[in-house]
């Protein structure tokens, strides 16, 4: 992962860019097919046969879902499975162990972070706004900026059930990284040390953007208060299939020849699928390091807590983005961190702008006009948010893919396969 080069950079040449898109789409594909070709070791999490979650190391995907595995030895400790599962993999030529076949409504989300972690506060959920230039340009504009996604991750195949109610429902691709161990943010791991304590895996930040729309700040989209309250509700976390030990990723795809990797998401409406986002972690503003390095800049200049409320059991709740440790701030291990997403999202400035102006002939507000207008619109067709019967697709190469469908909002929402305990 690089910073992104200035805008007026990469807008200075109209051909040069179409010219650097091709070669880059090119080299992406190469990369992802050689990551695909030989994987570093990528760690499962599943139903057992006796319904107890368990890791493994996947030995088949077909399409970024995994349908072969080996299981490990028990253990509910995820460095112990990414360590065990190296040494695995690493020997597969020549171990003829046991295989298992593995569908995918078995599969759990590869880490396992109870949502009464988050609420007690022991870990700490970090997410990206706008960490992509052409996703802050969609968005009305504005710099990088953390906010909690404060939800447990769940299933990568489960369906989706939003609350009743919600209609501006859309989708976001990240790269996600899991914290194995502490990181003292005063006192970083330099250089590539950062690796050796995080594992990686592919996450979609499900949004409600309803609660972002009626609590923005007339100075920038990502001021708006309702951050929490739009992303954190329960199963908006999609996670996995699988993950990655950050300096196994990384040396693949060194090895690979790639400068970063690709994400894409798909929505099919009823008409096939339609490629929505397509883009690369190079592309990203802030890096890992950058991001947490942003978590003390932006708790210095407004605190730890981002004065972003939602209501649990009865109570408002305001997460933070880091611990107060003996000498400052730290990140927790079992703590989760997203990365952001690129451009291609449901939500479009220019079409909010829009459905305000037409909500002040019919004397509506402008929530009310887009709500309306979304329901109205032609699911098939309307190419916006998400609704009952859609199935999203997301991918990131060498971390596999997720799919699920969108259930009717407020229906029963589905059981996790590796739920955790209260």
């Amino acid at each position: 992962m690089k910073s992104l080069p200035s805008r007026s950079f990469r807008r200075s040449s109209l051909t040069c860019g179409v010219l650097l898109a091709i070669a880059s789409a090119v080299g992406a594909a190469d990369v992802g097919a050689c990551l695909a070709a030989d994987p570093p070791a990528r760690i499962v999490r599943y139903a057992g046969a006796d319904g107890a979650p368990t890791y493994g190391v996947v030995w088949q995907a077909e399409e970024g879902v995994p349908t072969l595995v080996r299981r490990l030895p028990a253990t509910d400790e995820p460095r112990a499975a990414l360590a065990r599962g190296a040494e695995v993999w690493a020997q597969r030529e020549t171990d003829d162990g046991p295989l298992e076949p593995l569908a995918p409504e078995r599969i759990c989300s590869p880490v396992e972070i109870p949502q009464s972690a988050i609420d007690a506060e022991t870990v700490v959920m970090i997410a990206a706004g706008l960490n992509y230039a052409e996703h802050a340009d969609e968005a009305g504009g504005g710099d990088v900026a953390l906010f909690p996604k404060a939800v447990a991750p769940t299933a990568p195949y489960a369906p989706l059930v939003p609350p009743a109610g919600v209609v501006l429902l859309d989708w976001e691709v990240e790269l996600a990284a899991y914290v194995l161990d502490e990181i003292d943010l005063a006192r970083p791991p330099a250089g590539a040390a950062w690796l050796d304590h995080t594992a990686f895996l592919l996450a979609n930040d499900v949004s409600d953007r309803e609660p972002i729309l009626r609590e923005l700040s007339p100075f920038g989209p990502i001021l708006s208060t309702g951050f929490v309250k739009a992303k954190s509700r329960p199963g908006f976390l999609p996670a996995g299939p699988w993950m990655v030990a950050g300096r196994a990723l990384f040396d693949a795809l060194a090895t690979c020849g790639g400068a970063g990797l690709a994400l894409e998401l798909w929505v099919n409406e009823g008409a096939g699928p339609d490629l929505r986002q397509a883009s690369s972690t190079d592309r990203m503003i802030l890096d890992l390091p950058a991001i947490l390095g942003h978590v003390v800049t932006q708790a210095e200049a407004h605190g730890v807590r981002p004065d972003m409320w939602i209501e649990r059991e009865g109570r408002l709740r305001d997460y933070p983005l880091a611990k107060q440790g003996d000498g400052g701030l730290v990140v927790p291990a079992g703590s989760l961190v997203l990365t952001g997403t690129p451009s291609g999202v449901a939500m479009n400035v220019g079409a909010a702008v829009g459905a305000a102006f037409r909500g002040l002939v019919r004397l509506r507000s402008p929530i009310e006009q887009l709500r309306t207008e979304v329901m109205e619109a032609d699911p098939a067709t309307r190419g916006g948010y998400l609704t009952a019967g859609d199935v999203v697709t997301a991918r990131i190469d060498g971390l596999g893919a997720q799919r699920f469908v969108v259930g009717e909002a407020g229906a029963a929402t589905p059981a996790d396969p590796c739920a955790p305990g209260p």
